[in-house]
């Protein structure tokens, strides 16, 4: 196992690799555009973690990815095996792909600040769900999957773009809470022959801009 909760690693521009078989405990982590590997069985965040220039990989191979901390970086991967991708905390003006699977409910949760230029994210549990929180525009480079449903809220003025990738369930609520979502690409929003599609704005009383769909939702 590894623990620094409590304590602050300042490492600079040097490369950070942990990997551990037992739980990872990080507690404040500094960089300055570097990058970070953190491997264990579970991984807590539980300090500010990174810096927005940085490349972040954190994985756990039999649990989940959690913490009150926040992970900044600018290109982060968040991997759980067995458990979950969340709830954490995250700021990233870049890509964010997150990938969670083990367990039938293994999810993922996220509140973001920053425009994601690419976000992706996967769960393989028949009933595992994806919910992201962003403050900002969003901007797919992959598909969002969660068979238990999706939730998406962005804050009042900002872009969902689906560049072409699909935003699926199996046959469960897909929730959208947006200004703008732009579209390209048939069918980029699928809920499954039983599923429901919401859609609702951030702003009270604007009309949603649904712009450049192609064969419906």
């Amino acid at each position: 196992a590894f623990t620094s909760t409590g304590q602050t690693l300042t490492m600079g521009s040097k490369t950070l690799t942990i990997n551990v078989g037992g739980a990872a405990n990080l507690g404040t982590i500094s960089t300055t555009g570097t990058t970070v590997q953190v491997t264990g069985a579970s991984v807590t965040v539980n300090g500010a973690l990174g810096s927005a220039g940085d490349t972040t990989t954190l994985t756990s191979t039999a649990g989940s990815i959690t913490g009150a901390g926040t992970v900044t970086s600018n290109n982060l991967t968040l991997s759980a095996t067995g458990g979950n991708v969340g709830a954490l905390n995250t700021a990233d003006a870049g890509t964010l792909s997150a990938t969670a699977s083990g367990l039938a409910t293994s999810s993922i949760t996220l509140t973001n600040t920053g425009n994601l230029s690419n976000f992706n994210a996967s769960t393989s549990g028949a009933s595992g769900t994806i919910s992201l929180t962003n403050t900002g525009n969003v901007t797919l480079g992959g598909a969002v999957s969660g068979p238990g449903g999706v939730t998406i809220a962005l804050n009042g003025g900002s872009t969902l773009t689906n560049a072409g990738f699909k935003i699926s369930s199996n046959n469960n609520l897909i929730d959208l809470t947006i200004d703008t979502f732009t579209l390209t690409g048939a069918n980029p929003v699928d809920a499954g022959a039983a599923g429901t599609v919401s859609i609702k704005t951030a702003t009270a009383g604007r009309a949603i801009n649904l712009a450049g769909g192609a064969g419906g939702l």
